[in-house]
């Protein structure tokens, strides 16, 4: 099975198809074997569940399936940091607004309405 992942070091990006071994297989999905340090079990190579269908899957049968639902997260990872980037905007400019009218005295609650 195989899940795509972004590998960034400075000045190069690559993405990359981890893959992972099927150790069994049930009527519903396999169990595959991830070379991770399990800190409750304190062993290497956890063993994983993954369903056959479903809405988000850790790993995929194809490299075409893991490449699809990697350009999915990193979509939804998009939109997150817009939403992020436009929070800081928003309270850079308030903070800006407050320094140029010198209105710092009190405990004053500032806020500003947006549409998501």
């Amino acid at each position: 099975m195989y899940r795509a992942r972004l590998r960034h070091d400075e000045g190069y990006s690559e993405i990359l198809f981890e893959e992972f071994f099927i150790i069994g297989e049930t009527q519903k999905g396999f169990y595959i074997s991830i070379n991770k340090w399990n800190a409750i079990t304190k062993k290497y190579n956890v063993k994983k569940w993954v369903p056959k269908s479903g809405k988000n899957p850790f790993a995929f049968t194809t490299k075409e399936l893991a490449l699809n639902s990697f350009v999915f997260r990193k979509k939804r990872h998009l939109r997150i940091l817009k939403h992020q980037t436009v929070v800081a905007q928003k309270a850079m400019e308030m903070a800006k607004s407050m320094l140029s009218a010198q209105d710092l005295s009190g405990n004053r609650f500032y806020h500003y309405e947006h549409e998501f």
